[in-house]
């Protein structure tokens, strides 16, 4: 039971950080996303965009994959399952989040 605990109390951080950059929207978003004079800007544009469907993704996939591990009633191959999903969506929501916080520094940084 501490598992699920912390499973959940996880999924909830991972998903207010993923939530967060939406919510203060003026320090994401960047003058003019379209110009195509400012490569850095229209990447970044397409790369919110990319990355903000991967993370809504992994979230879901979160979702499923508790669905699964909680409605397995003891059945070890639905637990192995759900608890390998869940894995493999933290796993890739944690990438989602680095991969845009690199990017975003090295933009800042170049720029």
């Amino acid at each position: 039971m501490r598992k699920i605990s912390k499973l959940i109390t996880i999924s909830a951080v991972l998903g207010a950080l993923l939530i967060s950059p939406y919510a203060f929207a003026e320090t994401v978003v960047l003058e003019n996303p379209i110009e195509p004079e400012n490569p850095p800007a229209l990447f970044m544009s397409i790369l919110n965009y990319v990355l903000g469907f991967l993370g809504v993704l992994a979230v879901a996939m979160i979702v499923y994959g508790g669905f699964i591990y909680m409605t397995s009633a003891g059945n070890e191959e639905k637990v192995k399952s759900g608890r390998a999903i869940l894995t493999y969506a933290i796993t890739g929501l944690l990438l989602v989040i680095l991969s845009w916080v690199i990017v975003r520094a090295i933009i800042t940084a170049s720029s």
